[in-house]
């Protein structure tokens, strides 16, 4: 009987951290859901998400093709690069800065630019440039902006 009391007084406390411990994984992996559930809600549609550097060659009417690479900041700020190629008088480039606007409804980023507004679809991790009323160019892939992984650095313009 002594034995059996002994036992269970040292069984107690280990019982105790025991059921202390899986409370505390519980508490742990509710709060990692929570901060799951709250990305979610914010969706991939939020700058710090979308922060990043994009590229690729775009169609241009009146040059050979036009290299563009975006980066959008954390801040809601962007700087833009691009290259038309080709042209009559060269390659001509161009670059600014200025803040863009996110519209999550339509799932759009918004450059808010005096001297070339744009607009792009967030498909992926792409964006893909819309036209003047930000509807979706019928040849995606001729407008997809890639978003550069990190391995390597963006394209420089010259």
């Amino acid at each position: 009987m002594k034995k059996a009391a002994l036992a269970l007084l040292l069984a107690l406390p280990v019982a105790f951290a025991a059921c202390n411990n899986a409370a505390n994984q519980n508490s742990e992996q509710s709060n990692a859901d929570s901060l799951a559930m709250e990305e979610s809600a914010n969706g991939a549609l939020s700058a710090m998400n979308l922060a990043g550097t994009y590229h690729g060659t775009l169609p241009c009417a009146d040059c050979s093709g036009r290299d563009y690479t975006l980066t959008l900041k954390g801040d809601s700020t962007y700087e833009l690069h691009s290259r038309y190629m080709g042209t009559k008088d060269g390659d001509v480039d161009f670059s600014e800065s200025g803040n863009y606007t996110i519209d999550v409804t339509r799932g759009l980023v918004v450059l808010n630019s005096e001297n070339e507004p744009a607009s792009f679809i967030v498909e992926g991790s792409n964006l893909i440039m819309c036209d003047a009323e930000g509807n979706a160019p019928q040849d995606k892939a001729a407008y997809t902006l890639m978003r550069n992984n990190g391995n390597e650095p963006a394209p420089e313009s010259k």
